[in-house]
């Protein structure tokens, strides 16, 4: 498991240098969220998140800074 988890922190870490180098932006947070749960559909999360985090909860949300930090809300 430490793997996969080594591999979404990586991601979120080149998101991050993508963001800073394509904006020029030194401060700021990116903020993502898996989705919602819906009577009528079964919950798939949000593409991106997921890839971000490997986390298929719904309601989820992602807060990372750019300074390298992130926060993971369940």
């Amino acid at each position: 498991m430490l793997f996969k988890e080594k591999n979404y922190k990586n991601r979120r870490k080149k998101l991050i240098k993508n963001i800073k180098q394509q904006f020029e932006f030194e401060h700021g947070i990116v903020v993502l969220t898996s989705g919602f749960e819906s009577s009528r559909h079964r919950f798939r999360p949000d593409s991106s998140f997921y890839y971000l985090t490997g986390i298929d909860e719904p309601a989820a949300v992602l807060f990372m800074t750019l300074d390298g930090k992130d926060v993971l809300y369940v």
